[in-house]
């Protein structure tokens, strides 16, 4: 079987091509794949990591010239736009299907390669929305559609795994456009809050759409095999990418505090070069005691999928920013708490991902939702420093509930049946 697969596959972040190597790794190793890129750099590095075994090929999704979001160019739609908001025009332009493909610059290749294949997954992730459509992650996400408008254009099958859908806002009629006119598609989603309210609301009928796992929550036991790297026996792990520079000294409280009060270290794991966590991660490193501290180096590639697996189900506790660390740690059943960032001026996307996680694997269980989700990182902090060990064992005994190891026995046979009717049948 020819499996074309794209999504946002391409990004140096864990999550995103980390779902798409246990997605493989799940469809197997009889098939051929063929990977749409918007970032063929990243998909190389995976592609030597982890798929030299798999038949595969990148297919680069190149984009004509002066769609190239240069930083000349970002300025100055930024004040553009800043200029016509004050004016109080902000109608934002939608584009057509029409116009996304006109803006592939190797559109002849592209068609030939999605001609050959049998089906097209698009491999699950939080793309669809009014995020990715902005101006900064429009070229990476025009990359992603693409493919999708040609593989229907050629009446082939598209098949949606694990995905979040929306919020839309005022690009809803963009998606209308897209999405309404797939004609042999299904459309797996991750959550059954926003997303499927979402899809409804533009006009996709309800036998279109099917609950699934997250793509990465039930991982490949050939995509675990790893020693652990961290230095010491008890830990939290530490996963944040918002700006820390102004409450640096309360985390530093929070460690020596652990250290101190519990014996308990903390492990530092970006998630991503830069600031997607490493910059964050070598501040508090030069200012904590490397005694109970670790930063988890990246060394100039991304995070393996080993090594976070490792880490944190290794670990006392997880304190996040990112969906995929919460996520991981929830399936190993490691205490955790997700903090919320703002993400297009509210936190519904963030919430839509992390709630409906929780609200499907503990469905049955009472819980505390503010035990496990929270918007305000010094007060977790200070929450932790009067609870922590009570966190943790009101977590340890939902953990424990035969409720959720049959939620999860359950979800494990739903991702797979539907990978075996939707993709391989």
């Amino acid at each position: 079987m020819r499996i074309g697969i794209t999504g946002p596959i391409a990004d140096g972040n864990l999550g995103d091509y980390g779902m798409l190597v246990n997605n493989i790794y799940e469809m197997g190793i009889n098939n051929e794949y063929l990977i749409y890129s918007y970032n063929p750099k990243i998909s190389q590095w995976v592609n030597k990591e982890y798929l030299k075994n798999f038949k595969t090929s990148i297919v680069s999704i190149l984009l004509v010239p002066n769609e190239n979001n240069t930083k000349k160019r970002s300025f100055r739609q930024y004040f553009k736009r800043l200029f016509l908001k004050l004016l109080g025009i902000n109608k934002k332009y939608l584009f057509t299907p029409f116009e996304i493909i006109k803006k592939a610059k190797n559109i002849d290749s592209i068609t030939d390669s999605i001609s050959s294949i049998d089906i097209l997954v698009v491999n699950g992730g939080g793309c669809f929305n009014k995020l990715w459509y902005t101006w900064h992650r429009r070229n990476d996400f025009f990359s992603i559609v693409i493919p999708i408008i040609i593989a229907n254009q050629l009446n082939k099958k598209i098949v949606f795994t694990g995905n979040s859908f929306g919020p839309f806002g005022d690009t809803k009629g963009f998606f209308e456009l897209l999405f309404c006119d797939l004609k042999n598609v299904h459309f797996g989603i991750r959550d059954n809050l926003l997303s499927r309210t979402t899809l409804s609301s533009i006009g996709i009928s309800k036998n279109k759409i099917s609950w699934i796992p997250d793509d990465f929550f039930f991982l490949n036991q050939n995509l675990k095999k790893i020693s652990n790297p961290v230095p010491f026996k008890k830990y939290i792990v530490l996963e944040l990418y918002q700006n820390i520079e102004s409450i640096e000294n309360i985390i530093k409280e929070f460690v020596d505090f652990l250290y101190e009060e519990f014996n308990i270290c903390t492990v530092f794991i970006p998630f991503q070069e830069g600031k997607g966590g490493e910059e964050q991660g070598k501040i508090l490193q030069s200012k904590i005691n490397a005694k109970y501290f670790y930063l988890h180096h990246l060394n100039n590639r991304p995070l393996k999928i080993a090594e976070a697996y490792s880490i944190i189900s290794n670990s006392e506790m997880v304190i996040s920013n990112r969906y995929h660390a919460f996520l991981i740690a929830l399936a190993n059943q490691v205490p955790a708490i997700s903090i919320l960032k703002n993400v297009s001026g509210d936190k519904r996307y963030y919430y839509n991902k992390n709630y409906g996680l929780i609200r499907e694997i503990f469905e049955g269980i009472p819980i505390r939702i503010l035990d496990f989700l929270n918007d305000d990182i010094i007060g977790v902090f200070i929450k932790l420093k009067s609870s922590f060990q009570d966190i943790i064992q009101s977590q340890k005994e939902i953990y424990s509930s035969d409720i959720y190891k049959n939620n999860l026995e359950n979800h494990l046979r739903i991702r797979n049946d539907y990978f075996k009717k939707r993709i391989l049948d």
